[in-house]
């Protein structure tokens, strides 16, 4: 039962180690030890109630609950078991992850040349997408970021350019050419103090380097020119999270994981997944060949091909093919955009900035060319807002300033005008919001948990207050405060140990973002707090498997399952506990088998609806049943017509675990299904989320057969609507998902308003 529905059946208020003292009922002491064991944290207060019972009788001294020898032997040999698999993936995992390095170093050297080869026939963001995708595959190459800063140069990206020659000499602090690079990157700016450093640091180690000579004289003369004072150039960047929660939580929770390469993930997932996405990699390169060549039609077609190769593989790699996807839409548009067709330029470049988590460049190149296509269909609003995203994200680029300076007359109409007032209030709401976080985060830092909680709970209403949400999940920015507003109050709760506000934060942010791995750490860790351990090891293996380097998370996830463990032979014997003594002579009657079988009575009471007698009568021995031979032969050809009795699942592991054990035996599963309502369904998964593999491996086995129930199809499409964050498995439906529920939809027959709601709900 969930710790988080259950009211307990005495008041804890109450007790206090003075009514301890005064009470020597042991009957109310002994419902006070049990409500405060459920209600967890009252240790001394448990031993004083215990002292206190065991002074007035001494039958009432706590039992040991101590194993038997034979029960610790078997959980040892259990866990040696267990930890001998572990060490043995583990090893697998370090050769692979070896093998993959070397693989991934020897790509990222080719994606290198590829940049060198377009750099050099000055195609320069095509070899900035070969550098982004060398330095994905190795981040350690610091030639990469080197060679990706002189594109940048070349495109006249400056802040970019001393952001990639800042990582190369981080990797490499003699690397000349990095210092060289960001000296001019720093003079375009105007930063001339910062470029003298540079060209000093290279006349030191090349005294004879005719141009580094004249790049320092000409920063002196400016440094001269100012009296020494800089100019400062300031540029806002976009807040990914508070640095100080980050460390507090590296600190605390020591959750904060390195990020692997993308190609090491997929690696792990399996050969087909890595085939996969070397095919697309390889279309993508097919088609920016056509698009060089003006074959702007075959490019299309080419990358369109690619995005469909990543639509399976996406489903379950989301997070990490993100900017895979976006960048095919992006090329798409762009050749769109070559072909004049405003609209579908529009079409792709928002379908690039609909894929979670994208990088920077990924939605500014996306912003631009929506910004453009707008401009030529005269829609100026729309294009002037999306400029103002390009320059955000790209504080240095040109076009989007020039668009900006042409879009400022243009204004006139008074409709435009009273929408740019209202884009304006958001601007200005957004950043009333980011105070709030901030002020909140400086909370945090001085450990004044109580007033974090304040200032992120007032940001949360703010957003839910003045923005639609549409426009919460259209605006990335307004999405990128949901989830840290309501991960940052999850952390503030967690501290204080109020664990159910935690589950509530963590779970608002995994609607927006499923593989969001802060709030599946905090939420795992909040529900280990209550006692559910089964939900916490699921949600902590999540982790592992989304980050398969964090040791941390594998360490947190082998004590819940020990915990998960324990709790279930607690509860076991607590259940035992409850049945009291057996009776002796219990009735009987013939089985399936022929063989006299017990009666069993039910092992769960609910004592709402039951009322149960004084402890002091006994409760009186129910009857024996018995049964025809006719009645038993019926029942016995009905249970074998069904293909053997299926016991209906507790929980929602239990129901997954029984679906994918029936995959290849679409019949057993439908009955088995079909057993349980619709409503039964629904409730086991009101605070857990129906894995996308499960629901598209009902739907699919359902499909496949000619006579099926259509109540309890609409039945079971509809009451799935209510269950936990079902819109994110809906999402993520691919096409023949979507076919095949379109198929079910029309097989059943169900009637038309039934099948006007599955098609609005199901995206059809």
């Amino acid at each position: 039962m969930d710790p988080r529905t259950t009211k307990p059946d005495f008041d804890i208020l109450k007790v206090d180690f003075e009514w301890v003292e005064k009470t020597d009922k042991p009957k109310e002491l002994q419902k006070a030890l049990k409500a405060l064991k459920q209600e967890g944290g009252f240790e001394a207060l448990e031993n004083a109630i215990q002292a206190k019972l065991e002074s007035l009788d001494p039958k009432f001294k706590k039992p040991t609950n101590e194993a038997s020898s034979e029960e610790m032997k078997k959980l040892s040999e259990d866990l040696e078991e267990w930890m001998e698999e572990l060490k043995k993936k583990e090893e697998e995992l370090s050769k692979a992850e070896t093998q993959t390095k070397q693989i991934n170093m020897q790509k990222a050297e080719e994606e290198k040349s590829k940049g060198n080869d377009y750099t050099r026939s000055k195609e320069f963001e095509l070899a900035i997408e070969c550098y982004n995708r060398a330095e994905a595959l190795d981040p350690s190459n610091a030639a990469i970021y080197c060679n990706r800063a002189l594109a940048g140069l070349k495109l006249k990206r400056y802040q970019k350019v001393v952001d990639d020659c800042n990582k190369a000499i981080k990797l490499d602090p003699n690397y000349v050419k990095a210092y060289n690079r960001r000296g001019k990157a720093y003079i375009e700016l105007k930063e001339y103090r910062e470029a003298l450093k540079d060209f000093e640091f290279i006349v030191e180690k090349e005294p004879e380097n005719a141009e580094a000579n004249a790049d320092l004289k000409k920063c002196r003369d400016e440094v001269n020119k100012t009296g020494g004072f800089k100019r400062i150039q300031i540029v806002e960047e976009e807040e990914e999270e508070n640095e100080e929660q980050k460390e507090s939580d590296q600190k605390n929770n020591q959750e904060e994981i390195k990020e692997q390469p993308l190609a090491d993930k997929l690696l792990d997932t399996g050969s087909e997944s890595s085939q996969i996405l070397s095919r697309t990699q390889e279309l993508k390169l097919q088609g920016n060949e056509y698009y060089t060549q003006g074959k702007y039609g075959k490019a299309i077609d080419t990358y369109l091909s690619a995005a469909n190769e990543l639509i399976d593989l996406t489903k379950e790699n989301s997070s990490l093919l993100a900017n895979e996807k976006a960048a095919l839409y992006n090329n798409i548009a762009a050749s769109y955009m070559q072909q004049g067709d405003d609209d579908k330029t529009i079409e792709y470049s928002s379908l690039a900035l609909e894929q979670s988590p994208i990088d920077n460049i990924a939605k500014s190149k996306a912003y631009l060319r929506r910004g453009l296509a707008y401009e030529k269909k005269e829609q100026i609003l729309k294009a002037r807002a999306d400029m103002i995203c390009v320059k955000e994200l790209d504080p240095s680029n040109i076009q989007a300033s020039k668009a900006l300076q042409r879009y400022a007359g243009q204004m006139a109409n008074d409709k435009e005008a009273e929408v740019l007032k209202d884009l304006q209030t958001l601007e200005g709401l957004i950043q009333q919001i980011e105070k709030l976080k901030e002020a909140g985060n400086l909370y945090f830092k001085q450990e004044k948990f109580d007033e974090a909680i304040l200032e992120f709970s007032t940001g949360i209403e703010k957003i839910e207050v003045n923005i639609s949400k549409e426009a919460q999940l259209k605006d990335a920015r307004v999405t990128s405060l949901i989830i840290q507003l309501h991960n940052n109050r999850a952390l503030a709760y967690l501290k204080l140990d109020c664990n159910k506000e935690v589950i509530k934060d963590c779970e608002k942010v995994l609607e927006v973002d499923p593989g969001n791995v802060k709030s599946l750490y905090r939420l795992a860790k909040a529900e280990g707090n209550t006692g559910l351990f089964k939900n916490a090891a699921k949600h902590m293996k999540m982790v592992t498997e989304i980050e398969p380097s964090n040791l941390v998370a594998k360490k947190e996830f082998d004590n819940l399952m020990k915990s998960a463990i324990e709790a279930e032979k607690i509860a076991k014997e607590n259940e035992e506990e409850k049945e009291g003594k057996k009776v002796d002579e219990s009735p009987r009657h013939v089985g399936f088998s022929g063989v006299a079988e017990e009666i069993k009575t039910p092992t769960e009471i609910n004592p709402r609806e039951i009322k149960m007698p004084p402890a002091e009568k006994k409760l009186p021995k129910p009857k024996a049943t018995t049964f025809s031979e006719e009645t038993i032969s019926q029942a016995k050809k009905q249970a074998f017509e069904q293909l053997g009795s299926f016991e209906s699942p507790k929980n929602s592991t239990s129901f997954e675990v029984t679906i994918n054990s029936f995959k290849n035996n679409p019949q057993q599963l439908y009955e088995f299904i079909h057993n349980l309502s619709p409503q039964n369904i629904s409730d086991l998964f009101k605070n857990n989320q129906m894995s996308p593999e499960v629901f598209s491996t009902i739907i699919k086995s359902i499909n496949t057969l000619t006579e099926l129930d259509s109540d309890w199809i609409s039945g079971f499409l509809i009451e799935l609507l209510s269950t936990s964050r079902i819109n994110t498995t809906i999402k993520f439906l691919s096409k023949s998902e979507k076919a095949t529920i379109r198929e079910l939809v029309s097989k059943a027959s169900l009637d038309e308003e039934k099948t006007k709601i599955i098609f609005s709900s199901y995206n059809l």
